[in-house]
């Protein structure tokens, strides 16, 4: 898959958890959430960490589970919960099973 889709579609799922988060009034403990999980994924950047498969999956439950029991907690079962837990989904699917840096890809091959 070429580099530019999913990294399309990551700013779209960035920019729609943005409004989410303007537009909704967020509680505090999901931005927490949204916190956490953006600097984890800075920090996997910076030091150009992968998890393996296994931890992976873990940590992507973790993190969709984690945002949408807060959600539904704070806010009920209705669109204005569900939406920034569907946006940071695709956000973590992207960054975790879509996207591999070009460093990866040559130790890959190596």
């Amino acid at each position: 898959m070429p580099r530019n889709i999913p990294l399309i579609i990551e700013y779209i799922a960035f920019l729609g958890l943005i409004c989410c988060l303007v537009i909704y009034n967020t509680n505090p403990v999901f931005l927490g959430i949204v916190i956490s999980f953006v600097a984890i994924e800075s920090l996997m950047e910076a030091f150009k960490i992968r998890l393996k498969k296994q931890i992976s999956h873990i940590y992507t439950v973790i993190i969709i589970m984690s945002g949408l029991i807060t959600n539904i907690i704070y806010s009920g079962f209705h669109m204005a919960a569900i939406f920034p837990v569907f946006f940071i989904g695709v956000l973590i699917i992207i960054s975790q099973y879509i996207y591999i840096p070009e460093h990866r890809k040559n130790q890959q091959e190596a």
